[in-house]
Protein backbone atom coordinates (compact mmCIF):
# COMPACT_ATOMS: atom_id res chain seq x y z
CA UNK A 1 0.00 0.00 0.00
CA UNK A 2 1.46 3.38 -1.13
CA UNK A 3 0.89 5.98 1.62
CA UNK A 4 -0.33 9.43 0.71
CA UNK A 5 2.72 11.67 0.19
CA UNK A 6 4.06 8.72 -2.66
CA UNK A 7 0.57 8.76 -3.98
CA UNK A 8 0.88 12.83 -4.15
CA UNK A 9 4.62 12.19 -5.55
CA UNK A 10 3.50 9.66 -8.15
CA UNK A 11 0.95 11.95 -9.24
CA UNK A 12 2.74 15.07 -9.62
CA UNK A 13 5.72 12.63 -11.56
CA UNK A 14 2.87 11.87 -13.93
CA UNK A 15 1.92 15.65 -14.64
CA UNK A 16 5.33 16.80 -15.46
CA UNK A 17 6.23 13.66 -17.60
CA UNK A 18 2.87 14.75 -19.72
CA UNK A 19 3.21 18.18 -19.98
CA UNK A 20 5.14 18.69 -22.40
CA UNK A 21 3.25 16.34 -24.82
CA UNK A 22 0.26 17.96 -23.72
CA UNK A 23 1.33 21.48 -25.01
CA UNK A 24 2.23 20.00 -28.12
CA UNK A 25 -0.98 18.32 -28.15
CA UNK A 26 -3.28 21.55 -27.32
CA UNK A 27 -1.19 23.12 -30.17
CA UNK A 28 -2.27 20.43 -33.12
CA UNK A 29 -5.80 20.13 -31.86
CA UNK A 30 -5.93 24.53 -31.97
CA UNK A 31 -4.46 24.11 -35.20
CA UNK A 32 -6.77 21.49 -36.87
CA UNK A 33 -9.82 23.12 -35.29
CA UNK A 34 -8.49 26.36 -37.52
CA UNK A 35 -8.19 24.92 -40.51
CA UNK A 36 -10.55 21.94 -40.46
CA UNK A 37 -12.97 24.02 -43.01
CA UNK A 38 -9.76 24.35 -45.34
CA UNK A 39 -8.24 21.44 -45.83
CA UNK A 40 -10.76 18.23 -46.76
CA UNK A 41 -7.81 16.78 -45.33
CA UNK A 42 -8.74 18.18 -41.84
CA UNK A 43 -12.64 17.92 -42.54
CA UNK A 44 -13.22 15.19 -40.51
CA UNK A 45 -11.38 16.38 -36.99
CA UNK A 46 -11.90 13.41 -35.13
CA UNK A 47 -10.00 11.28 -36.53
CA UNK A 48 -7.21 13.35 -36.48
CA UNK A 49 -7.26 13.58 -32.77
CA UNK A 50 -7.72 10.28 -32.45
CA UNK A 51 -3.77 9.61 -34.41
CA UNK A 52 -3.01 12.34 -32.15
CA UNK A 53 -3.53 10.53 -28.77
CA UNK A 54 -2.49 7.71 -30.34
CA UNK A 55 1.33 8.44 -31.51
CA UNK A 56 1.91 10.66 -28.93
CA UNK A 57 0.46 8.26 -25.93
CA UNK A 58 2.98 5.73 -28.13
CA UNK A 59 5.95 8.47 -27.98
CA UNK A 60 5.70 9.19 -23.87
CA UNK A 61 5.51 5.61 -23.31
CA UNK A 62 8.70 5.02 -25.52
CA UNK A 63 10.61 7.84 -24.09
CA UNK A 64 10.06 7.91 -20.63
CA UNK A 65 9.29 4.02 -19.75
CA UNK A 66 13.25 3.67 -18.57
CA UNK A 67 13.98 6.84 -16.88
CA UNK A 68 10.67 6.51 -14.73
CA UNK A 69 12.23 3.87 -12.27
CA UNK A 70 10.04 2.22 -9.29
CA UNK A 71 6.30 2.46 -9.46
CA UNK A 72 6.78 2.31 -13.73
CA UNK A 73 3.34 0.90 -14.20
CA UNK A 74 1.26 3.38 -11.86
CA UNK A 75 3.26 6.52 -13.25
CA UNK A 76 2.94 5.29 -17.09
CA UNK A 77 -0.57 4.46 -16.58
CA UNK A 78 -1.35 7.50 -14.42
CA UNK A 79 0.23 9.64 -17.95
CA UNK A 80 -1.65 8.09 -20.04
CA UNK A 81 -4.68 8.70 -18.75
CA UNK A 82 -3.66 12.59 -18.39
CA UNK A 83 -2.82 12.61 -22.13
CA UNK A 84 -6.07 11.07 -23.26
CA UNK A 85 -8.38 12.71 -20.83
CA UNK A 86 -7.26 16.61 -21.39
CA UNK A 87 -6.94 15.82 -25.04
CA UNK A 88 -11.14 14.48 -24.47
CA UNK A 89 -11.69 17.52 -23.05
CA UNK A 90 -9.81 19.76 -25.61
CA UNK A 91 -11.21 17.67 -28.33
CA UNK A 92 -15.14 18.28 -26.92
CA UNK A 93 -14.22 22.09 -25.84
CA UNK A 94 -13.46 22.88 -29.29
CA UNK A 95 -16.03 20.74 -31.32
CA UNK A 96 -19.02 22.15 -29.31
CA UNK A 97 -19.11 25.22 -31.30
CA UNK A 98 -19.07 22.61 -34.82
CA UNK A 99 -22.33 23.87 -36.70
CA UNK A 100 -21.89 22.09 -39.89
CA UNK A 101 -25.79 20.72 -39.14
CA UNK A 102 -26.16 24.68 -38.66
CA UNK A 103 -25.74 25.27 -42.37
CA UNK A 104 -26.74 21.85 -43.99
CA UNK A 105 -30.05 22.71 -44.59
CA UNK A 106 -31.17 20.92 -48.37
CA UNK A 107 -34.18 22.90 -48.83
CA UNK A 108 -32.27 26.48 -49.19
CA UNK A 109 -33.58 28.22 -52.46
CA UNK A 110 -29.69 28.90 -53.31
CA UNK A 111 -27.41 26.79 -51.87
CA UNK A 112 -23.99 27.63 -53.28
CA UNK A 113 -23.45 31.42 -53.41
CA UNK A 114 -19.83 32.81 -55.26
CA UNK A 115 -18.88 36.12 -55.77
CA UNK A 116 -15.96 36.26 -57.32
CA UNK A 117 -14.38 39.99 -57.76
CA UNK A 118 -10.86 40.91 -59.59
CA UNK A 119 -8.95 43.96 -58.69
CA UNK A 120 -8.37 47.13 -61.35
CA UNK A 121 -10.37 45.14 -64.21
CA UNK A 122 -11.31 47.40 -66.36
CA UNK A 123 -14.58 46.30 -68.55
CA UNK A 124 -12.91 46.34 -72.50
CA UNK A 125 -9.96 44.40 -70.44
CA UNK A 126 -12.15 41.17 -71.63
CA UNK A 127 -12.96 40.00 -74.76
CA UNK A 128 -16.60 39.52 -74.37
CA UNK A 129 -16.65 43.27 -73.91
CA UNK A 130 -14.42 44.45 -77.09
CA UNK A 131 -11.30 43.70 -76.35
CA UNK A 132 -9.56 43.15 -79.87
CA UNK A 133 -5.86 42.06 -77.83
CA UNK A 134 -6.22 39.18 -76.34
CA UNK A 135 -9.09 36.73 -76.13
CA UNK A 136 -10.09 35.57 -72.60
CA UNK A 137 -12.42 32.37 -73.17
CA UNK A 138 -13.27 31.73 -69.71
CA UNK A 139 -14.75 34.48 -68.38
CA UNK A 140 -16.24 34.87 -72.04
CA UNK A 141 -17.57 31.07 -71.37
CA UNK A 142 -18.59 32.46 -68.07
CA UNK A 143 -20.88 35.53 -69.68
CA UNK A 144 -22.25 33.36 -72.17
CA UNK A 145 -23.72 30.95 -69.67
CA UNK A 146 -25.07 34.57 -67.53
CA UNK A 147 -26.76 37.47 -67.34
CA UNK A 148 -24.40 39.94 -69.05
CA UNK A 149 -24.44 43.17 -68.15
CA UNK A 150 -23.00 45.76 -70.85
CA UNK A 151 -22.68 48.91 -68.84
CA UNK A 152 -21.75 47.77 -65.12
CA UNK A 153 -20.31 51.03 -63.62
CA UNK A 154 -18.63 51.42 -60.79
CA UNK A 155 -19.74 53.28 -57.57
CA UNK A 156 -15.90 54.83 -57.02
CA UNK A 157 -12.96 54.44 -58.92
CA UNK A 158 -10.62 53.04 -56.21
CA UNK A 159 -11.06 49.58 -53.93
CA UNK A 160 -11.98 50.52 -50.56
CA UNK A 161 -15.13 52.80 -51.70
CA UNK A 162 -16.35 50.41 -54.29
CA UNK A 163 -15.93 47.38 -52.66
CA UNK A 164 -17.46 48.81 -49.11
CA UNK A 165 -20.71 49.35 -51.45
CA UNK A 166 -20.44 46.28 -53.02
CA UNK A 167 -20.78 44.56 -49.14
CA UNK A 168 -23.33 46.81 -47.96
CA UNK A 169 -25.82 47.88 -51.09
CA UNK A 170 -24.83 51.51 -50.59
CA UNK A 171 -23.36 54.88 -52.05
CA UNK A 172 -19.92 55.16 -50.96
CA UNK A 173 -21.76 58.65 -49.59
CA UNK A 174 -24.00 56.88 -47.38
CA UNK A 175 -21.05 54.52 -45.92
CA UNK A 176 -18.31 57.05 -46.03
CA UNK A 177 -15.35 55.13 -46.34
CA UNK A 178 -13.66 57.33 -48.92
CA UNK A 179 -10.84 57.86 -47.29
CA UNK A 180 -7.62 56.00 -46.52
CA UNK A 181 -8.19 56.03 -42.57
CA UNK A 182 -11.80 54.97 -42.82
CA UNK A 183 -13.62 51.86 -42.18
CA UNK A 184 -16.73 50.59 -42.78
CA UNK A 185 -19.31 51.53 -39.57
CA UNK A 186 -20.95 48.57 -37.17
CA UNK A 187 -24.02 50.42 -37.98
CA UNK A 188 -24.54 48.67 -41.85
CA UNK A 189 -25.30 44.88 -42.23
CA UNK A 190 -23.09 43.10 -44.59
CA UNK A 191 -24.08 40.91 -47.36
CA UNK A 192 -22.15 38.19 -45.29
CA UNK A 193 -24.57 39.07 -42.36
CA UNK A 194 -27.64 38.82 -43.54
CA UNK A 195 -26.43 35.23 -45.30
CA UNK A 196 -24.80 34.33 -41.92
CA UNK A 197 -28.56 35.41 -40.42
CA UNK A 198 -29.81 33.06 -42.77
CA UNK A 199 -27.61 30.08 -41.66
CA UNK A 200 -25.26 30.03 -45.15
CA UNK A 201 -21.42 29.53 -43.87
CA UNK A 202 -20.35 32.17 -45.58
CA UNK A 203 -16.15 33.19 -45.64
CA UNK A 204 -13.95 35.39 -47.56
CA UNK A 205 -10.23 35.06 -49.76
CA UNK A 206 -9.04 38.13 -49.83
CA UNK A 207 -5.66 40.09 -51.16
CA UNK A 208 -5.80 43.81 -50.68
CA UNK A 209 -4.39 46.28 -47.99
CA UNK A 210 -7.85 47.75 -48.27
CA UNK A 211 -9.51 44.37 -46.64
CA UNK A 212 -7.33 43.98 -43.78
CA UNK A 213 -9.60 43.44 -41.01
CA UNK A 214 -9.22 47.19 -39.39
CA UNK A 215 -11.65 48.33 -42.50
CA UNK A 216 -13.93 46.10 -41.18
CA UNK A 217 -15.48 44.41 -43.93
CA UNK A 218 -14.87 40.96 -42.48
CA UNK A 219 -18.51 41.95 -41.05
CA UNK A 220 -20.35 38.39 -40.95
CA UNK A 221 -18.06 36.00 -42.31
CA UNK A 222 -17.54 32.87 -40.38
CA UNK A 223 -13.83 32.14 -42.49
CA UNK A 224 -12.11 35.70 -43.45
CA UNK A 225 -8.43 34.52 -45.02
CA UNK A 226 -6.81 37.82 -45.74
CA UNK A 227 -3.54 37.95 -47.07
CA UNK A 228 -0.91 38.77 -46.99
CA UNK A 229 -1.19 37.58 -43.53
CA UNK A 230 1.11 39.31 -40.88
CA UNK A 231 4.22 37.55 -40.10
CA UNK A 232 6.85 37.71 -36.80
CA UNK A 233 9.66 40.07 -37.49
CA UNK A 234 12.36 37.88 -35.85
CA UNK A 235 14.43 35.70 -38.01
CA UNK A 236 13.76 32.41 -37.87
CA UNK A 237 10.30 33.36 -39.33
CA UNK A 238 11.62 35.35 -41.75
CA UNK A 239 13.17 32.40 -43.03
CA UNK A 240 10.24 30.14 -42.94
CA UNK A 241 8.39 32.46 -45.01
CA UNK A 242 10.19 32.19 -48.02
CA UNK A 243 9.31 28.49 -47.29
CA UNK A 244 7.23 27.19 -50.74
CA UNK A 245 5.36 25.06 -48.93
CA UNK A 246 4.51 28.08 -46.21
CA UNK A 247 4.30 30.76 -49.03
CA UNK A 248 0.67 30.49 -49.50
CA UNK A 249 -0.40 30.55 -45.87
CA UNK A 250 1.51 34.12 -45.43
CA UNK A 251 1.12 35.52 -49.08
CA UNK A 252 -1.08 34.59 -51.58
CA UNK A 253 -0.85 34.80 -55.71
CA UNK A 254 -3.87 33.98 -58.32
CA UNK A 255 -3.37 30.68 -58.47
CA UNK A 256 -2.51 30.04 -54.76
CA UNK A 257 -6.38 31.52 -54.08
CA UNK A 258 -7.66 29.29 -56.67
CA UNK A 259 -5.82 26.18 -54.99
CA UNK A 260 -6.94 27.82 -51.62
CA UNK A 261 -10.54 28.28 -53.07
CA UNK A 262 -10.96 25.26 -53.90
CA UNK A 263 -9.77 23.45 -50.84
CA UNK A 264 -11.94 24.92 -48.46
CA UNK A 265 -15.20 24.45 -50.49
CA UNK A 266 -13.89 20.96 -50.88
CA UNK A 267 -14.04 20.84 -47.48
CA UNK A 268 -17.50 22.65 -47.12
CA UNK A 269 -19.69 21.58 -50.03
CA UNK A 270 -21.93 19.67 -48.57
CA UNK A 271 -23.00 23.19 -46.37
CA UNK A 272 -24.73 25.66 -47.74
CA UNK A 273 -22.42 28.75 -48.06
CA UNK A 274 -21.23 31.80 -49.52
CA UNK A 275 -17.64 32.12 -50.51
CA UNK A 276 -16.33 35.69 -51.88
CA UNK A 277 -12.82 35.27 -53.54
CA UNK A 278 -11.06 39.26 -54.10
CA UNK A 279 -8.17 38.54 -56.47
CA UNK A 280 -5.56 41.17 -56.36
CA UNK A 281 -4.78 40.73 -59.92
CA UNK A 282 -4.42 42.46 -62.48
CA UNK A 283 -3.83 45.09 -59.84
CA UNK A 284 -0.15 47.04 -60.24
CA UNK A 285 2.33 45.72 -60.58
CA UNK A 286 2.27 44.21 -63.96
CA UNK A 287 3.96 41.31 -63.24
CA UNK A 288 2.17 38.40 -64.74
CA UNK A 289 4.18 34.37 -65.44
CA UNK A 290 6.07 34.43 -69.05
CA UNK A 291 3.57 32.12 -70.54
CA UNK A 292 0.68 34.90 -70.61
CA UNK A 293 3.03 37.32 -72.97
CA UNK A 294 2.57 38.07 -76.12
CA UNK A 295 5.20 36.30 -78.10
CA UNK A 296 5.84 39.57 -79.96
CA UNK A 297 7.51 41.98 -77.81
CA UNK A 298 9.28 45.01 -78.62
CA UNK A 299 13.23 44.96 -78.05
CA UNK A 300 15.09 45.06 -75.06
CA UNK A 301 15.07 48.71 -74.81
CA UNK A 302 11.13 49.44 -74.82
CA UNK A 303 10.34 45.78 -73.18
CA UNK A 304 9.93 48.09 -69.98
CA UNK A 305 8.94 46.53 -66.31
CA UNK A 306 5.97 47.49 -64.29
CA UNK A 307 7.19 46.67 -60.83
CA UNK A 308 6.48 48.74 -58.18
CA UNK A 309 9.44 50.49 -58.68
CA UNK A 310 9.18 51.54 -62.28
CA UNK A 311 5.77 52.13 -61.11
CA UNK A 312 6.49 54.35 -58.51
CA UNK A 313 8.92 56.32 -60.95
CA UNK A 314 6.28 56.84 -63.54
CA UNK A 315 3.67 57.78 -61.00
CA UNK A 316 5.61 60.33 -59.96
CA UNK A 317 6.58 61.74 -63.41
CA UNK A 318 10.18 60.69 -62.69
CA UNK A 319 10.15 58.73 -66.10
CA UNK A 320 8.14 59.42 -69.02
CA UNK A 321 7.60 55.99 -70.97
CA UNK A 322 7.64 56.40 -74.82
CA UNK A 323 4.95 55.50 -77.21
CA UNK A 324 5.60 51.65 -77.26
CA UNK A 325 6.94 51.73 -73.52
CA UNK A 326 3.44 52.52 -72.43
CA UNK A 327 1.47 49.85 -74.95
CA UNK A 328 3.53 47.29 -73.61
CA UNK A 329 3.06 48.54 -69.93
CA UNK A 330 -0.58 47.54 -70.95
CA UNK A 331 0.48 44.87 -72.53
CA UNK A 332 1.98 43.48 -69.35
CA UNK A 333 -1.49 44.18 -67.79
CA UNK A 334 -3.33 42.37 -70.18
CA UNK A 335 -0.98 39.65 -69.05
CA UNK A 336 -2.15 39.63 -65.70
CA UNK A 337 -5.77 39.61 -67.01
CA UNK A 338 -4.88 36.17 -69.03
CA UNK A 339 -3.67 35.00 -65.89
CA UNK A 340 -6.94 35.73 -63.90
CA UNK A 341 -9.15 34.47 -66.66
CA UNK A 342 -7.14 31.26 -66.98
CA UNK A 343 -6.97 30.37 -62.80
CA UNK A 344 -11.08 31.18 -62.81
CA UNK A 345 -11.24 28.84 -65.71
CA UNK A 346 -10.01 26.15 -63.47
CA UNK A 347 -12.27 27.13 -60.56
CA UNK A 348 -14.94 27.06 -62.79
CA UNK A 349 -14.19 23.75 -64.44
CA UNK A 350 -13.45 22.25 -60.37
CA UNK A 351 -17.11 23.44 -59.75
CA UNK A 352 -18.44 21.62 -63.03
CA UNK A 353 -16.34 18.45 -61.76
CA UNK A 354 -17.59 18.48 -58.37
CA UNK A 355 -21.21 19.08 -59.61
CA UNK A 356 -21.46 22.49 -58.24
CA UNK A 357 -21.82 24.86 -61.22
CA UNK A 358 -25.28 24.40 -62.69
CA UNK A 359 -27.03 24.75 -59.10
CA UNK A 360 -24.41 27.20 -57.93
CA UNK A 361 -24.99 31.41 -58.08
CA UNK A 362 -22.06 32.44 -59.70
CA UNK A 363 -21.30 37.12 -59.43
CA UNK A 364 -17.94 37.97 -60.86
CA UNK A 365 -17.54 41.55 -61.10
CA UNK A 366 -14.16 44.07 -60.76
CA UNK A 367 -14.29 47.02 -58.06
CA UNK A 368 -12.72 49.67 -60.35
CA UNK A 369 -10.85 50.05 -63.89
CA UNK A 370 -7.79 51.07 -64.85
CA UNK A 371 -6.51 53.69 -67.02
CA UNK A 372 -3.74 53.39 -69.64
CA UNK A 373 -2.61 57.76 -70.47
CA UNK A 374 -6.43 57.85 -72.16
CA UNK A 375 -6.42 61.38 -69.90
CA UNK A 376 -2.99 61.56 -69.47
CA UNK A 377 -2.63 59.18 -66.10
CA UNK A 378 -1.81 55.59 -65.36
CA UNK A 379 -3.77 52.98 -62.91
CA UNK A 380 -7.07 54.45 -60.64
CA UNK A 381 -8.19 56.59 -58.22
CA UNK A 382 -7.16 59.48 -59.89
CA UNK A 383 -10.41 60.65 -62.21
CA UNK A 384 -13.48 59.21 -62.54
CA UNK A 385 -13.60 59.11 -66.05
CA UNK A 386 -15.12 55.47 -67.94
CA UNK A 387 -12.10 53.31 -68.07
CA UNK A 388 -11.91 53.29 -64.39
CA UNK A 389 -15.48 53.40 -63.84
CA UNK A 390 -17.28 50.33 -66.72
CA UNK A 391 -16.32 47.56 -64.96
CA UNK A 392 -17.21 43.48 -66.40
CA UNK A 393 -20.38 42.23 -64.34
CA UNK A 394 -22.02 38.70 -64.86
CA UNK A 395 -24.71 36.63 -62.77
CA UNK A 396 -24.98 32.97 -63.32
CA UNK A 397 -28.20 31.91 -61.93
CA UNK A 398 -28.88 28.84 -60.86
CA UNK A 399 -30.85 25.75 -62.77
CA UNK A 400 -31.56 28.30 -64.98
CA UNK A 401 -31.53 29.41 -68.85
CA UNK A 402 -31.69 32.69 -68.71
CA UNK A 403 -29.19 34.06 -70.53
CA UNK A 404 -29.07 38.15 -71.46
CA UNK A 405 -27.84 40.46 -72.31
CA UNK A 406 -28.63 43.79 -70.16
CA UNK A 407 -27.20 47.25 -71.93
CA UNK A 408 -29.05 49.71 -69.52
CA UNK A 409 -26.02 51.27 -67.30
CA UNK A 410 -26.56 50.10 -63.72
CA UNK A 411 -24.35 49.91 -60.73
CA UNK A 412 -22.22 47.31 -58.56
CA UNK A 413 -23.51 48.23 -55.30
CA UNK A 414 -26.91 46.56 -56.64
CA UNK A 415 -24.87 43.48 -56.55
CA UNK A 416 -25.76 42.82 -52.64
CA UNK A 417 -29.82 43.20 -52.90
CA UNK A 418 -29.70 41.23 -55.62
CA UNK A 419 -28.15 38.09 -53.94
CA UNK A 420 -30.06 39.05 -51.24
CA UNK A 421 -33.32 38.80 -53.31
CA UNK A 422 -32.29 35.66 -55.37
CA UNK A 423 -32.26 33.85 -52.48
CA UNK A 424 -35.75 35.18 -51.35
CA UNK A 425 -34.16 37.06 -48.10
CA UNK A 426 -35.60 40.99 -47.15
CA UNK A 427 -33.50 43.48 -46.55
CA UNK A 428 -34.52 44.36 -42.66
CA UNK A 429 -33.55 48.03 -42.54
CA UNK A 430 -35.87 50.44 -43.50
CA UNK A 431 -34.19 53.25 -44.22
CA UNK A 432 -32.00 51.85 -46.97
CA UNK A 433 -32.89 51.70 -50.51
CA UNK A 434 -31.27 49.31 -52.41
CA UNK A 435 -32.96 47.81 -55.49
CA UNK A 436 -32.13 44.32 -56.92
CA UNK A 437 -31.58 43.99 -60.71
CA UNK A 438 -33.20 40.32 -61.15
CA UNK A 439 -36.44 42.87 -62.25
CA UNK A 440 -33.92 43.48 -65.26
CA UNK A 441 -34.30 39.97 -66.84
CA UNK A 442 -37.68 39.01 -64.71
CA UNK A 443 -39.65 41.97 -66.40
CA UNK A 444 -37.11 43.24 -68.99
CA UNK A 445 -35.68 46.50 -70.36
CA UNK A 446 -38.42 48.02 -72.57
CA UNK A 447 -39.94 51.13 -71.06
CA UNK A 448 -37.56 51.24 -68.20
CA UNK A 449 -36.68 54.84 -67.41
CA UNK A 450 -32.95 54.50 -66.12
CA UNK A 451 -32.26 56.20 -63.05
CA UNK A 452 -28.82 58.49 -62.79
CA UNK A 453 -26.06 56.39 -61.66
CA UNK A 454 -23.45 58.30 -59.32
CA UNK A 455 -19.88 57.37 -58.71
CA UNK A 456 -18.03 59.00 -55.83
CA UNK A 457 -14.27 59.88 -55.33
CA UNK A 458 -13.13 62.38 -52.15
CA UNK A 459 -13.64 65.74 -54.16
CA UNK A 460 -15.47 64.69 -56.95
CA UNK A 461 -18.21 63.36 -58.30
CA UNK A 462 -20.34 61.73 -61.15
CA UNK A 463 -23.54 60.72 -62.99
CA UNK A 464 -24.43 59.10 -66.25
CA UNK A 465 -28.04 59.40 -67.59
CA UNK A 466 -29.47 59.19 -70.41
CA UNK A 467 -25.93 58.55 -72.61
CA UNK A 468 -25.01 61.96 -70.39
CA UNK A 469 -22.08 61.99 -67.89
CA UNK A 470 -21.13 64.57 -65.37
CA UNK A 471 -18.09 65.32 -63.42
CA UNK A 472 -17.99 67.21 -60.64
CA UNK A 473 -14.60 68.24 -59.02
CA UNK A 474 -13.88 70.57 -56.13
CA UNK A 475 -10.44 70.69 -55.67
CA UNK A 476 -10.00 72.71 -58.27
CA UNK A 477 -13.57 73.86 -59.11
CA UNK A 478 -14.70 72.13 -61.85
CA UNK A 479 -17.41 70.58 -64.31
CA UNK A 480 -17.29 68.33 -67.29
CA UNK A 481 -19.83 67.47 -69.30
CA UNK A 482 -19.85 64.57 -72.13
CA UNK A 483 -22.33 63.13 -74.79
CA UNK A 484 -21.49 59.19 -74.10
CA UNK A 485 -22.92 58.84 -77.83
CA UNK A 486 -21.06 60.69 -79.75
CA UNK A 487 -17.92 60.91 -77.58
CA UNK A 488 -17.42 57.55 -75.64
CA UNK A 489 -13.65 58.87 -75.52
CA UNK A 490 -14.68 61.47 -73.11
CA UNK A 491 -12.34 64.12 -74.82
CA UNK A 492 -14.87 67.22 -75.49
CA UNK A 493 -16.92 68.53 -72.89
CA UNK A 494 -19.87 70.32 -74.02
CA UNK A 495 -20.32 72.02 -70.30
CA UNK A 496 -20.87 75.35 -71.87
CA UNK A 497 -22.86 74.53 -74.50
CA UNK A 498 -25.57 71.86 -73.14
CA UNK A 499 -27.09 74.30 -70.35
CA UNK A 500 -30.66 71.62 -69.52
CA UNK A 501 -28.36 68.49 -69.11
CA UNK A 502 -25.75 70.40 -66.79
CA UNK A 503 -29.13 71.42 -64.48
CA UNK A 504 -30.33 68.39 -64.51
CA UNK A 505 -26.80 66.44 -63.62
CA UNK A 506 -26.67 69.35 -60.79
CA UNK A 507 -30.02 68.59 -59.78
CA UNK A 508 -29.54 64.37 -59.37
CA UNK A 509 -26.35 65.16 -57.42
CA UNK A 510 -28.17 67.50 -54.92
CA UNK A 511 -30.59 65.09 -54.60
CA UNK A 512 -28.18 61.73 -54.14
CA UNK A 513 -26.45 63.96 -51.11
CA UNK A 514 -29.71 64.64 -49.52
CA UNK A 515 -30.88 61.06 -49.78
CA UNK A 516 -27.68 60.05 -48.46
CA UNK A 517 -27.81 62.59 -45.64
CA UNK A 518 -31.45 60.89 -44.85
CA UNK A 519 -30.40 57.21 -44.73
CA UNK A 520 -27.06 58.38 -42.52
CA UNK A 521 -29.73 60.26 -39.99
CA UNK A 522 -31.76 56.89 -40.31
CA UNK A 523 -28.53 55.20 -39.41
CA UNK A 524 -27.65 57.64 -36.53
CA UNK A 525 -24.47 57.23 -38.63
CA UNK A 526 -22.06 59.87 -37.74
CA UNK A 527 -18.69 61.27 -39.33
CA UNK A 528 -16.84 58.60 -41.10
CA UNK A 529 -15.43 55.65 -38.85
CA UNK A 530 -11.88 56.98 -38.69
CA UNK A 531 -9.26 54.00 -38.05
CA UNK A 532 -5.82 54.25 -37.09
CA UNK A 533 -3.65 52.86 -40.10
CA UNK A 534 -0.40 50.60 -38.81
CA UNK A 535 2.99 51.10 -40.36
CA UNK A 536 3.17 48.03 -42.44
CA UNK A 537 -0.45 49.12 -43.82
CA UNK A 538 0.94 52.26 -44.82
CA UNK A 539 4.27 51.01 -46.68
CA UNK A 540 2.03 48.36 -48.56
CA UNK A 541 -0.09 51.70 -49.40
CA UNK A 542 2.91 53.68 -50.67
CA UNK A 543 4.14 50.90 -52.72
CA UNK A 544 1.09 50.45 -54.31
CA UNK A 545 0.46 54.42 -55.14
CA UNK A 546 -2.04 55.16 -52.45
CA UNK A 547 0.24 57.61 -50.75
CA UNK A 548 2.67 59.88 -51.79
Amino acid sequence: MLREDSKIKLLLQALILSLPLLSFETMIFLWVNKYSSVSPLLSKPIYVYVICIIVLTVTYLFFYLKRIGDNLFIVSLLSVLMIISTSSSIFFALRVSDNSKYYSDRNKKIRHIFLITADALRADGLSCYGNKEIQTPNLDKLARDSVFFKNAISPSSWTLPSLTSIQTGVSPTVHQTLKLNTGLSDKFMTLAEYLKEEKYKTAAIVRSPFLKPIYNLLQGFDDYYYFPRPFPSSVGPRILRKLPLLKWHFDISTDYSTFFAKQWIEANKDKNFFLWIHYFDPHAPYTPPEKYLPEEKPNAKDRISYDRETAEKIRNKKYIPSPIQKKWIKRLYEGEVLYIDDYIGRLIKYLKGSGLYDSSLIIFSSDHGEEFWEHGGVEHMHTLYNELLFVPLMIKLPNSSVKENITVPISTQRIMPTILDLCGIKINQECLRAESLASLWKVGEEGLIPEPIISIDNFKESVIFNNIKYIKYHKPEKEELFDLLDDSRETNSIVDNAPDYLETSRKALKAHFEMSKAIRSCLKIRPEKKINIDTDTLQSLKALGYVN
